[in-house]
This record gives structure tokens, C-alpha cells and sequence, in this order.
């Protein structure tokens, strides 16, 4: 199962660069395991993921809901990067 997670990880990572939205060197030097939750999940992942589907369709994606303190503390830099909002569910 971690071995699926990661390599869906490395799928959303791959299509994001394909894409443009992310070079590899900048997700290396800013956001490489800076998001990961007491759970293993990787929140920056779960934005680009949405960044993606924003990139694809037109329905956007407007905000992403997260607990993430380390992802909700870089969240001015990371809505501005990303063009998603971030909120806590409390927010809405």
C-alpha cells in the first residue's frame, strides 16, 4: 500500500511538471516532504493534485481544505504559487 501512495505521488509529481505548473528542481529545493502529515500523507501533493485538474479543466478547483499546520503556515506563498485557496474547515 505505501509503495501505491508513493508512486501515485510520483505520478501526480511527473504530470505536474509535464504540465509546467512545477520544474523538479523547484519541488526538490521548496516542497519536497515539507507537508507530510503525522499520517504519511504528503498535503503538497493533494494541492498539486488540484493544481493539475485546474490545469485540465474548467471546473476549478477553488479552495483545497486542509489540517496541515506546516502547508497552512506557507499558505499566503502557497495560494499565490498555486492560485487555490487553503482554508481549515472551520473557514468555510
Amino acid at each position: 500500500m505505501a509503495d501505491d501512495l508513493k508512486f501515485d505521488e510520483q505520478k501526480i509529481l511527473d504530470e505536474a511538471i509535464m504540465r509546467g505548473l512545477i520544474t523538479e528542481n523547484e519541488y526538490y529545493r521548496e516542497y519536497h516532504r515539507r507537508y507530510v502529515c503525522a499520517h504519511g500523507n504528503d498535503s503538497f501533493i493533494q494541492l498539486l493534485d488540484c493544481a493539475i485538474k485546474n490545469a485540465i479543466s474548467s471546473e476549478l478547483i477553488d479552495i483545497f481544505i486542509t489540517l496541515n499546520k506546516n502547508l497552512l503556515n506557507d499558505r499566503k506563498k502557497l495560494e499565490k504559487r498555486f492560485k487555490i485557496k487553503i482554508a481549515i474547515p472551520g473557514e468555510l
